[in-house]
């Protein structure tokens, strides 16, 4: 169960902890974006062999910016993801807590 925001004790941002942070977002996002990267380049390329035997190399640079694109919008996907992962996440004596906040502005913009 999640404490009221009256409750929450709010700590020091240290180094310490935006590193640990960082971490486990870093190596999750890298490690998970190259496993489904590689997979992804193996199956789109074995199906532009089977479906295009001899064309390959014409629509070499068009398929390579097609797989960096996809890439990309995958490595985002998978970012988020990793994210909100680790914001659920319990570390040793701290977790991120997104907390609501009164807003100085009372009329919408």
């Amino acid at each position: 169960m999640i404490p009221s925001p009256a409750k929450l004790e709010e700590i020091e941002v240290t180094y310490r902890h935006a590193l640990r942070i960082w971490w486990a977002i870093l190596w999750r996002t890298a490690l998970l974006s190259a496993l489904s990267s590689l997979a992804l380049d193996h199956l789109e390329s074995s199906a532009a062999r089977l479906l295009l035997p001899g064309e390959l190399p014409t629509i070499s640079h068009w398929w390579s910016t097609f797989c960096l694109v996809q890439g990309a919008i995958l490595a985002a996907l998978i970012g988020v993801a990793i994210l909100r992962l680790i914001l659920r996440r319990h570390f040793d004596h701290f977790r991120i807590v997104l907390a609501k906040h009164q807003s100085y502005y009372t009329e919408p913009f």
